[in-house]
């Protein structure tokens, strides 16, 4: 499915939907998301989410009358070994604003994008990925593109 040998060691920017595949067990990428977050639980690659994922992630089970689940996303997930949870800052957003400006990103895509390249990510999964010259990989979300570097070459993760 995927040669995750490939991320090992790198810096990775997580969505919401990486979590959400992993923690319902989707049937198409759960097993995919459920090995990333087990190379970043062990140390064999750093993981990277904005603070946004919690809030995607709370409504579910908050609309469900789940408030305990909720509440344990938000007090365990920033607690997850080898997972850094980032603050939205004006800079993420003003990044974000100029990554919407130049593709057909949603400005949620743009912000967890954003955020992902401001703490040096080196992947995103499990959308596809480019691959720079200068190892910075970039998002192709399903929402839009977003393309950068010009030199890219797509990386079979």
């Amino acid at each position: 499915m995927a040669r995750l040998e490939a991320i090992k060691g790198a810096k990775i920017g997580l969505d919401t939907v990486v979590f959400i595949y992993a923690l319902e067990g989707n049937p198409e990428f759960g097993n995919l998301a459920t090995q990333i977050f087990a190379m970043i639980e062990e140390g064999s690659s750093q993981g990277f989410a904005c603070d946004l994922v919690l809030a995607e992630l709370m409504v579910k089970p908050l609309r469900q009358g789940h408030p305990e689940v909720a509440e344990e996303y938000a007090q365990e997930l920033p607690n997850f070994p080898n997972l850094s949870f980032r603050p939205l800052t004006r800079q993420i957003v003003i990044n974000a604003a100029r990554l919407r400006s130049s593709s057909n990103l949603g400005l949620i895509d743009a912000l967890h994008l954003a955020s992902a390249v401001e703490a040096g990510f080196d992947y995103s999964p499990p959308s596809a990925l480019l691959k720079g010259g200068d190892s910075q990989v970039v998002l192709f979300p399903l929402a839009g593109t977003v393309k950068l570097p010009l030199d890219a070459q797509y990386v079979d993760i």
